[in-house]
């Protein structure tokens, strides 16, 4: 099953790239753990198993750095899903720290790192909108939406990320007492389209009463 699970995640991004793909954190370790595996009895990684210097992999894996290709096909296409992953990583972990320190220099640079990921930039879109950064607002959101159209991402996943990203903010300027009347409409209208767009998704009736409850606010700023 973890064979058939592995070979399924690597197809998925050799054919769509990361951002088309669902992987969790787990699905993660599981692509980087069985390409250092497979790099290993290729003599391409430069450490052994039991954390000792390989000669050969060192030589190999340097040849690769240098040249950008090992001479193997093979091995080149899983070594450059085992760099895409990684950078994945690190660029995961730049966009955690911006959403949970609300930062947008750290979002910034993860977005540099993987611009194609359209999630990145819906989370940039909400830090913008409640920082009241029209401009990042505006181009963040236009740009996840391009890339979702281009790369026909699930709607629903789009739709569920959007409103993950903006509820908090919701609340946060909420307890604040929306102190700027355009934030306050652009914020609920935007959850109101969400919420629209989910209920014609899924038919719950829970998100129809999400939208007229968001309509509400959005006829109440600035009262």
């Amino acid at each position: 099953m973890k064979t058939r699970r592995w070979f399924a995640l690597l197809a998925c991004l050799l054919a769509l790239g990361l951002a088309a793909c669902q992987f969790t954190e787990s699905d993660r370790e599981m692509v980087r753990s069985f390409i250092e595996e497979w790099a290993r009895s290729k003599n391409m990684h430069p450490v052994n198993e039991d954390g000792s210097l390989s000669l050969q992999g060192l030589w190999n894996a340097g040849s690769r750095i240098v040249t950008g290709r090992s001479g193997d096909e093979e091995a080149d296409a899983v070594l450059d899903a085992y760099e895409v992953v990684s950078n994945m990583h690190e660029a995961d972990k730049l966009m955690d720290k911006g959403r949970q320190e609300r930062d947008p220099a750290a979002m910034d640079q993860a977005i540099q790192r993987r611009p194609g990921d359209w999630t990145y930039r819906v989370s940039r879109a909400a830090l913008a909108l409640e920082q009241g950064d029209w401009t990042t607002y505006s181009q963040q959101t236009g740009a996840a939406a391009q890339i979702v159209g281009e790369r026909n991402i699930d709607p629903l996943w789009y739709t569920n990320q959007n409103i993950q990203d903006l509820e908090p903010v919701q609340a946060t300027l909420a307890a604040s007492g929306w102190p700027d009347k355009e934030q306050c409409i652009q914020l609920n209208q935007a959850l109101a389209t969400h919420y629209l767009q989910r209920y014609a998704l899924t038919g719950a009736a829970a998100d129809l009463a999400q939208v007229e409850a968001a309509k509400s606010l959005v006829a109440a700023c600035g009262e």
